[in-house]
């Protein structure tokens, strides 16, 4: 068993492929080889390669070099920095996708900036993508006492991926200042607050005596990756719609009983004064009589 090995270069992508010039070197002789080994000298870094090699036996110098007995191998020039060549791909370095690069010659793949994340399932040419903004211009209606309609638009920066999904969070609060909480089993968001894909919903079971805070978080497959962030969360507060009721105490009739003695004697206390009260009045009419007479002789 011998071995021949045939080298061949080429400097473009896609270009044709050509014998190896003089300046590069097979050692040993690539011709009639017996070791399984050899060393190629004079290689530029700047040009693909290409190296076949062939197995032969006395028959092969009998019939020829036949396909079957040959293997190839194919060394592409690294890469530069800002650029890949993928791990199965047989040639061309292709450029950093969006929001991602490389700091060394030759890489098989492109690292995401800070920031911005890839899933184990996305294509290299995707690029690195991020969790979105917020959703913007939340608005809310207050339809009665018990229903609330929120809705929104959607978010100004996706994260570079299509994908988007709402989640939305009812938190309320009785008195001003006091601690917000999540809302009782009472209040409904409907359709389901969670992995919603339109942009509005409907708040049951709402009290007109107590404050809300409504939270709309937008999400893509990243966010999920990387969990919840306060830059894709948008929140609005509705104040109670009026004041608590106040509870009126009924206050009970109260019926004052005088003992038997103690009411003659004031019955007959009023009459005494109103009697006084005559007496004077005529005394006075009839001093008012005597001085007009006085006053009418003296003329």
């Amino acid at each position: 068993m011998t071995y021949r090995v045939l080298c061949e270069s080429r400097e473009q992508d896609g270009g044709q492929w050509e014998t190896c010039d003089d300046g590069v070197f097979v050692l040993p002789d690539s011709n009639s080889l017996t070791s399984t080994s050899v060393n190629l000298t004079g290689v530029s870094p700047h040009q693909h390669y290409r190296l076949s090699v062939q197995a032969r036996n006395n028959i092969s110098n009998l019939k020829g070099a036949e396909h079957s007995s040959t293997a190839t191998v194919a060394i592409y020039r690294p890469c530069g920095i800002g650029f890949y060549r993928a791990a199965n791909q047989s040639e061309g370095c292709q450029k950093c996708p969006p929001h991602s690069g490389t700091d060394r010659e030759g890489s098989d793949k492109c690292d995401c900036v800070a920031g911005f994340s890839r899933l184990p399932s996305d294509p290299p040419e995707l690029g690195c993508t991020k969790p979105p903004s917020a959703p913007v211009n939340l608005t809310v209606h207050h339809y009665n006492d018990s229903l609330l309609m929120l809705w929104w638009d959607a978010p100004l920066d996706g994260g570079g991926r299509s994908e988007m999904t709402y989640r939305v969070l009812c938190e309320s609060r009785e008195q001003d200042g006091g601690q917000w909480e999540t809302c009782d089993d009472g209040v409904f968001v409907l359709p389901d607050s969670n992995s919603l894909t339109s942009t509005s919903v409907n708040l049951t079971g709402v009290s007109p005596h107590q404050h809300y805070r409504l939270s709309v978080q937008a999400r893509n497959n990243i966010s999920n990756l990387k969990g919840a962030e306060h830059s894709s969360t948008a929140t609005v507060t509705i104040h109670r719609l009026r004041a608590p009721p106040v509870t009126q105490i009924p206050v009970a009739a109260v019926h004052v009983t005088m003992p038997q003695p103690q009411m003659g004697l004031f019955l007959w206390t009023t009459v005494g004064v109103l009697f006084g009260v005559f007496c004077l009045l005529a005394v006075v009419l009839s001093a008012v009589c005597i001085l007009q007479r006085k006053y009418s002789k003296l003329r």
